[in-house]
């Protein structure tokens, strides 16, 4: 009885087998290396936006608050700004676009700055209308971080921060 197969054309067959199999969890691999990075920047930015629009709203109430104290009292209370955000440790900055982490990781320093200069108008000018005026301005540029990182990854934006947006704005 005669052989359909050679020995050389089975060796031939494992070989190529176990090449393609090697390719194709080669290619396995790859795709679960990029997709996991994919959904680690998007959970990243994720944490990045919510903590950005949660001082957002935390500036949005010290301004609100300085506003209604000088429409009843005609004066304004030293305060501080909000605490500026703290990112989640689990954040992968190296998932996330080199830019984006770049602003997320410098708006605490800015907003110390901005702070600074609100201290020493109110100790050294008596002009505790920095304070709001500080809050305003780094809400504002909060929320509009966590916009263009809420775009940039194809995160919906929340409706229920609109209103606070239109009153930083103003």
């Amino acid at each position: 009885m005669n052989s359909i197969w050679t020995t050389k054309e089975i060796i031939t067959a494992i070989i190529a087998t176990g090449i393609i199999s090697a390719v194709a969890s080669w290619c396995v691999e790859i795709f679960k290396g990029w997709y996991g990075r994919k959904q680690a920047a998007r959970y990243g930015a994720m944490r990045c936006a919510t903590e950005l629009e949660r001082y957002a709203v935390d500036c949005w109430h010290t301004f609100i608050m300085g506003k209604g104290e000088f429409q009843y009292s005609e004066r304004v209370s030293s305060t501080r700004l909000p605490t500026p955000p703290e990112i989640a440790a689990d954040v992968d900055w190296k998932a996330l676009s080199p830019m984006i982490a770049d602003e997320v990781l410098s708006f605490s320093n800015v907003t110390k700055v901005s702070e600074s200069y609100a201290n020493y108008a109110s100790t050294w000018e008596q002009n505790p209308f920095d304070y709001h005026a500080a809050a305003k301005e780094r809400g504002l540029e909060a929320v509009r971080l966590a916009a263009r990182i809420r775009l940039a990854y194809g995160l919906q934006s929340v409706a229920g921060l609109d209103p606070i947006v239109k009153e930083l704005a103003e």
